[in-house]
């Protein structure tokens, strides 16, 4: 792994300007002494790879030492080819505005006098409701109840039990 490792680094070295590199045997693994303006600096090459990422880390640590000198890595000319991004591009789509929604409380305002009770009249108003609804005006008795220190506060729970309500009318209506 070391003569991989020594070439990695020569190739590396080349291509910072004015950098140059000499290597030394001492003690159990072998060194490699960067040059530069004057300057140099050790680094300790691995006989025997610790991981995967032996190599990159090497070099890391070749870069960072060269940096610390001075040192600036060759920069790649640019060519003069001239690239035009893609931007993506926004299209205005035809679109209708959307339907205005109406009050959904506004049948339970007006008088619905007919033959029937007036649980009866209200229970009916109620199922004419969209869920979404029920839960517009579940939240209102729901804010009411949070007033009153009611224990059920929460809208979910007041829609459910309208929901409940209005499918088992007949179980949980008044009593006449």
């Amino acid at each position: 792994m070391s003569k991989q490792l020594i070439a990695e680094t020569q190739r590396e070295v080349s291509e910072w300007p004015d950098a140059t590199m000499t290597q030394e045997q001492g003690g159990k693994h072998p060194r490699i002494v960067l040059h530069y303006k004057g300057e140099s600096r050790m680094v300790v090459v691995a006989n025997t790879p610790s991981d995967v990422r032996a190599l990159k880390n090497h070099i890391a640590t070749v870069r960072r030492e060269l940096r610390g000198m001075g040192a600036t890595k060759h920069k790649p000319v640019a060519s003069n080819m001239n690239r035009e991004r893609n931007y993506p591009q926004r299209i205005d789509m035809p679109s209708e505005p959307a339907p205005v929604r109406q009050n959904p409380f506004e049948n339970l305002g007006k008088s619905t006098m007919s033959n029937q009770s007036t649980i009866d009249a209200i229970f009916s108003n109620i199922e004419r409701l969209r869920y979404s609804e029920m839960l517009e005006f579940a939240a209102i008795l729901s804010n009411a109840a949070c007033q009153e220190k009611m224990r059920r506060s929460n809208v979910n729970e007041w829609a459910r039990t309208l929901h409940t309500a209005c499918v088992h009318r007949e179980r949980y209506g008044a009593a006449e």
